[in-house]
């Protein structure tokens, strides 16, 4: 099975001209239900090439064009995804799925707030599910599947530009995402703000086992004729470390905070990994500080540390490591048993420090 994960941004969307836009039964159609009104003029993409397109708040034009479909082919143009279309195209991969991240923040900007044209309500991608799905399962553009949505949509607080309240809004939605180890998951982060993009290539990295990022840079010829460009980043298995580096250059007064999200997530990240590869010890004390892990779980781990170290909690421990006392009980039929099944109770350990919900 082999996944698409791919965000979405407010230029992702494009009218190829502004023919209809204005008429009654298009913008007209929507005016009055908008909080703001003054979307009645496009943006042209470049002023001096109209064959460039126009731009509209992603809200906005998928307002417009939500009951419009039969004017989706010669009215809107989508440059990113054909980019990447061509791109799977060209390498002969087959997708299974393919996962649109939209975003919404209803919830958190009022009417007030609303009534502003530059408000980032506007440019949400939630009412483009649609035009999307539209795309997606059109055979014209060489995916033909439907598409699976996921919507980041924060209920409080902080919007999709802040760090820490994205971080954890992008781990939740993608978490319970089922994958194949074998195959590669294929990402593209570059839309949407870069809280998001930043936070979804951490998650990526951290979840999946083999992971390519996939990224369009768009330039154009001196006819003006649009070309792209793909580029392919793959990253190794333990690439943890470059993301923390990157993301503390993006916002260091957060990420490197104790009480940050970021800063929990790589620690957990890592504890996970020590555990299933044998160093619960290391996992124990790089969990030690971190806020919201069950007792429960820490001391599961602390047994699993003496078994390791072959540490006798109910005698005197003093003999502990000589070696007749060590032999013992490791031929011991108990400390035998639980040797064998090191190795799952990493796995059930992982999975516990997940369940325990850490992120909340």
């Amino acid at each position: 099975m082999s996944i698409w994960i791919v965000t979405t941004g407010n230029s992702d969307v494009i009218l190829k001209h502004d023919k209809n836009w204005d008429k009654a039964e298009f913008y007209g159609r929507v005016r009055n239900d908008l909080e703001c009104q003054n979307f009645s003029k496009l943006s042209q993409i470049d002023k001096e090439h109209r064959q460039a397109g126009y731009n509209a708040p992603a809200r906005v034009l998928g307002r417009v064009y939500e009951n419009q479909a039969n004017s989706y082919d010669s009215d809107l143009d989508f440059p990113l995804f054909n980019t990447f279309s061509q791109y799977f195209k060209d390498n002969n991969i087959k997708l299974d799925k393919v996962i649109v991240i939209l975003t919404n923040q209803e919830n958190i900007f009022s009417s007030e707030q609303r009534s502003s044209k530059r408000s980032p309500y506007w440019q949400d991608t939630h009412t483009l599910k649609p035009i999307i799905e539209w795309y997606f399962s059109n055979e014209k553009f060489k995916f033909n599947l439907k598409p699976i949505f996921l919507e980041l949509s924060p209920t409080s607080g902080q919007g999709l530009d802040h760090w820490n309240e994205t971080f954890s809004l992008v781990n939740n939605i993608l978490e319970n995402i089922e994958f194949n180890p074998s195959r590669y998951v294929y990402v593209s982060h570059q839309a949407g703000t870069p809280a998001i993009s930043s936070a979804v290539q951490f998650v990526s990295l951290n979840k999946f086992k083999k992971v390519k990022f996939i990224l369009s840079n768009q330039f154009y010829d001196i006819t003006y004729n649009q070309n792209t460009k793909v580029e392919e980043i793959e990253y190794p298995q333990q690439a943890e470390l470059q993301q923390i580096e990157y993301t503390r250059q993006s916002k260091p007064e957060e990420v490197n905070s104790k009480n940050s999200e970021y800063w929990r997530g790589i620690q957990i990240q890592k504890a996970k990994k020590l555990i299933t590869s044998g160093f619960p010890g290391a996992a124990l004390k790089m969990l030690d500080g971190v806020e919201r892990i069950q007792p429960e779980t820490q001391n599961k781990l602390k047994k699993m540390v003496d078994i390791f170290n072959l540490h006798s909690v109910d005698t005197d421990s003093s003999m502990d490591f000589a070696i007749d006392k060590a032999t013992q009980r490791i031929i011991d039929p108990t400390f035998r048993t639980l040797n064998c099944h090191t190795s799952n109770n990493g796995s059930r350990l992982k999975l516990e420090l997940i369940e325990s919900k850490i992120y909340h």
